[in-house]
């Protein structure tokens, strides 16, 4: 699933995206825009898809702790496949949380 899509199904239908997607575990493809660095494990991959009043939105996927270092070395503007579960959306974000980069 591109992750620009799955952002649109959100931003259009909450409701249905959320039966679709909210609780499930996606894989997710597309360029990543920023790495957030949240300490030294919480890394965050974020996909931006548009400008809102408080900054970007778009889908942002938090890794597993175990995936920190090779999270730590993607760099902005890259593609990548990131596995995680989707937590729904926050009239933001796409949240997916306990991701993985896929090979």
């Amino acid at each position: 699933l591109g992750a620009k899509a799955l952002y649109a199904s959100f931003a259009s239908d909450t409701s249905k995206a959320n039966a679709l997607y909210a609780g499930k575990v996606l894989e997710i493809n597309g360029t990543i825009d920023t790495i957030e660095n949240h300490g030294d494990t919480l890394f965050v991959a974020v996909f931006v898809f548009e400008q809102g009043m408080f900054g970007s939105q778009g889908v942002r996927c938090s890794f597993l702790p175990k995936y920190s270092d090779r999270a730590k070395t993607l760099k902005n503007n890259t593609q990548a496949r990131i596995k995680g579960v989707c937590q729904g959306y926050n009239d933001t974000d796409v949240i997916i949380e306990s991701a993985s980069l896929i090979e």
